[in-house]
């Protein structure tokens, strides 16, 4: 056995023996503690005349006015934050509708929903129809590849094409 083993050994017989000692040998009953004195009553005293208290008063104006905010329904999430202005998102919609309806004709019928946006340090991942992806991964029906992911949007392209697609972030109201 080594030294450090040694010691080890005695510590732990040292900490197990005080255990015992205070289990067996303590001076205070099983039960009780040595702080509660007769600082119970004057305790017991304190929660009775706050439960009267709280009883007697009603809720507050501030209090009805955060209860019935807190019960309506979220029009937008107030934690997806918007750096783009309204001016550029009109431009950027109208580009992007004369961009869609030109795509239309050389592009195959297919849909996806974008509903998530990550971002931690410089790795940003979209949540595609559930799926998680990065940027130049092929999206699981193959033939597709994510080739930007914004806030507000992301870039599909065509395997081997120069076509893309821009699909919108889907926020849903629950």
């Amino acid at each position: 056995m080594t030294k450090r083993e040694r010691v080890i050994l005695v510590l732990m017989f040292l900490v197990v023996a005080y255990g015992a000692y205070a289990l067996f040998f303590s001076s205070t009953p099983k039960g009780t503690s040595k702080y509660s004195g007769g600082r119970s009553g004057e305790l017991n005293k304190l929660i009775t005349e706050l439960s009267v208290g709280l009883t007697k008063e009603g809720p507050t104006e501030t209090d009805i006015y955060i209860i019935e905010k807190a019960e309506t329904k979220w029009v937008k999430d107030p934690f997806c934050e918007k750096k783009i202005s309204v001016v550029k998102e009109k431009e950027e919609a109208s580009k992007a509708e004369a961009e869609a309806e030109a795509e239309a004709e050389v592009l195959p019928e297919v849909t996806f929903s974008y509903s998530g946006y990550m971002e931690m340090g410089d790795r940003k991942i979209a949540i595609i129809d559930g799926m998680e992806y990065k940027t130049g991964e092929e999206i699981v029906p193959g033939g597709f590849v994510i080739r930007a992911i914004y806030p507000n949007k992301i870039v599909i392209g065509i395997k081997g094409k120069e076509e893309e697609i821009t699909v919108p972030l889907v926020e849903e109201v629950l």
